[in-house]
């Protein structure tokens, strides 16, 4: 029993130390959020204290800040931070009944989680017993979490300036004699903190945060994060922190085509997306980290493309068949004429232009201009055209260029 409340006044003391600072900032380089330690923690009364007094014991209940509410100063925000440490790490360890999974908001769940993880990381006696029973604890607050997400009224999420798609956060790590990544995910945010995390930004040029609303109907979150799976290539998502992660499939299951004629599947090309966001979100890297970097993105990238459909913009001349609504194969006739879009390549070689889905074609070409679309692969045009992707006036370094020694390498 001693032993208990001694580690309990341990991790309370570590929680006070860490709390004041916590400035929830993203990094380019290392693409996870870094914690600030210079900060002094204050009484602000500027939040929804919901203490009861029971039995001579004051009670916290939940939850001590709404999702759709904003912390009035950082000293609210550490006064917030300290409540949730005292109360629900310290003292229970996140050990919350029904009642209290069912009130709080995920802006309170997100905390309890990062506050824990990081008193677990602290406090080296940790048994192997209390990190399971720990681990258990965090997934119920998961589980509650990914039941009141889609219900909130908007979420905040971090997109690149320089691809105009939210942004991938993945880390690169050495096993062996090989590099690998984690899976790409990106990062929303609850309304509470959006102040903090904005200013955290102010001096980062590539990150920007943009609201999604939910509407009124209650689809914008399910809708967005779709189209961020399944169309931009995220693997999953993060909410504020990494250790509250949620994988694509947890949120969104994937599109079912299993009954859908494949001249009516829609061309999407999640994989090709992923890595070429992350290229584009990169840049053009000098140190040797860098360059690696970029060999591993490169390389997926390249295997991506072996099996992939594109559509290859095509505008309809003369007797060509009247196009529909719905994507049929079409007979043409001898007479029948059409342009494709092209552009000066190199070494003399025309590039044809292909895109990834529909939404990218209609962003640089727009609806109205008279452009339709076939399907085809790299590999039947290549030895013709090279090819020029995704290319976009606005986010230049989102499109790539392939040729047919690039394609060949790749395809051995």
């Amino acid at each position: 029993m001693v032993k208990e409340l001694i580690i309990l006044f341990i991790v309370a003391i570590f929680i006070r130390i860490a709390v004041g600072a916590i400035n929830f900032l993203i990094t380019n380089r290392k693409n996870k959020i870094e914690e600030s330690k210079n900060i002094k923690t204050q009484t602000d009364s500027n939040f929804n204290q919901n203490t009861n007094i029971e039995n001579n014991q004051i009670k916290i209940t939940l939850p001590l800040i709404n999702d759709d509410e904003e912390f009035s100063s950082k000293d609210a925000y550490n006064e917030y931070v300290n409540k949730i440490g005292d109360n629900f790490v310290a003292k229970n360890q996140l050990k919350l009944t029904d009642e209290e999974l069912q009130q709080m908001s995920i802006t309170d769940a997100v905390e309890m989680i990062r506050l824990e993880c990081w008193a677990m990381e602290k406090l080296f006696t940790t048994s192997p017993e209390l990190k399971n029973l720990i681990t258990e604890r965090i997934k119920k607050i998961q589980n509650a979490i990914k039941q009141k997400l889609f219900n909130l009224d908007e979420i905040f999420v971090v997109f690149s300036k320089t691809t105009g798609c939210p942004y991938l956060f993945s880390k690169t790590f050495q096993q062996k004699d090989q590099y690998v990544c984690t899976h790409p995910q990106i990062r929303i945010y609850t309304k509470p903190i959006l102040k903090i995390v904005e200013e955290s930004l102010e001096n980062d040029g590539d990150f920007e945060i943009r609201k999604i609303e939910n509407g009124a109907d209650k689809t914008g979150i399910h809708d967005f994060l779709g189209q961020s799976f399944y169309m931009d290539g995220a693997c999953g998502i993060e909410i504020s922190i990494e250790e509250c992660s949620f994988t694509n499939e947890e949120l969104v299951a994937p599109p079912d085509f299993s009954n859908v004629p494949e001249v009516s599947i829609p061309v999407m090309n999640p994989d090709v997306m992923r890595w070429s966001l992350l290229i584009s979100q990169l840049g053009y890297q000098e140190t040797e980290d860098g360059q690696l970097i970029f060999k591993l993105y490169y390389g997926h990238l390249m295997n991506s493309l072996q099996n992939a459909k594109f559509l290859m913009p095509l505008k309809p001349g003369e007797n060509f068949p009247k196009p529909t609504d719905k994507a049929e194969t079409l007979t043409l006739k001898k007479d029948a004429t059409f342009a494709i879009a092209t552009m000066p390549g190199k070494n003399e070689k025309n590039a044809v232009m292909l895109y990834t889905d529909w939404k990218r074609l209609y962003e640089h070409f727009g609806k109205d201009e008279g452009w339709n679309a076939n399907i085809t692969t790299i590999d039947g045009i290549i030895s013709i055209f090279d090819c020029a992707i995704n290319v976009d006036n606005k986010y230049r370094t989102r499109g790539f260029y392939i040729t047919q020694e690039d394609f060949e390498r790749f395809k051995k």
